[in-house]
């Protein structure tokens, strides 16, 4: 099927209280969330509530959309492991005193990648697009515009995350650690002296496009910490 490019998008939302002229597409995006998510824990068998919290707590939301549909998304947020509240964030409860030494081995402003989100719709290449990868590239473009220090996230081996990732050359800093009972995850590293676009056939130029025509809502107390530039022509 042929796909007209210029129908994917890509937009960074806050987790709250978006603008007004955003609201559908911030919608569309809670429920990809909402729905993918509930589907998950289906799948590791969990039966604790979902709240939106999980999501309007997140400092950005990046999700791409074909069309006016979400297609997939990703939370972003900044830590900086100067301070001692970081040290003792939930999300890096699991993570292994030397991963997170080596996490910070070029410094302590981390951007932090969490929920890999891929609607049932988008697997499988629809439209011939191989998504996941297109939005692991995202998070390669992400990082690599940003002034931090390193990229983190856990990918879940169960999904193949961790095998998106390696394909824009994450550095492994932690195999196969157990996440729940049925589930374990790879724990990456993104350095900028190591990673590069994605290794699948066009994605690499498909996500560098998009991201350099990113609407872009979050605030502005949020960008003085990290910087979006869009590369020079």
């Amino acid at each position: 099927m042929d796909v007209n490019f210029e129908d994917i998008s890509l937009m960074l939302l806050p987790g709250r209280n978006p603008p007004r002229h955003l609201l559908a597409k911030y919608n569309a995006a809670y429920l990809c969330w909402r729905e993918t998510w509930l589907h998950y824990q289906t799948e590791m068998q969990q039966d604790k509530l979902l709240h939106s919290d999980s999501f309007t707590r997140q400092e950005e939301i990046m999700a791409i959309f074909y069309k006016e549909e979400c297609a997939a998304l990703i939370f972003c947020r900044h830590v900086d492991f100067t301070e001692e509240a970081t040290i003792h964030d939930s999300y890096f409860e699991v993570w292994p005193e030397l991963a997170i030494r080596k996490l910070c081995k070029h410094g302590k402003k981390v951007l932090v990648f969490s929920q890999f989100t891929l609607s049932s719709k988008f697997r499988k290449a629809y439209l011939g697009i191989d998504w996941k990868a297109l939005l692991v590239g995202l998070c390669y473009e992400r990082f690599v515009r940003s002034d931090c220090d390193a990229g983190a996230t856990a990918a879940r081996v169960q999904k193949h995350m961790e095998e998106a990732v390696y394909k824009v050359n994450g550095t492994p800093l932690f195999k196969n650690l157990p996440y729940h009972e049925t589930q374990s995850v790879d724990l990456v590293g993104f350095f900028h002296d190591q990673v590069s676009p994605s290794v699948v056939p066009g994605i690499g130029e498909l996500a560098e496009a998009i991201f350099d025509e990113a609407s872009i809502a979050v605030s502005t107390i949020q960008e003085k910490f990290v910087k979006i530039r869009k590369k020079a022509a």
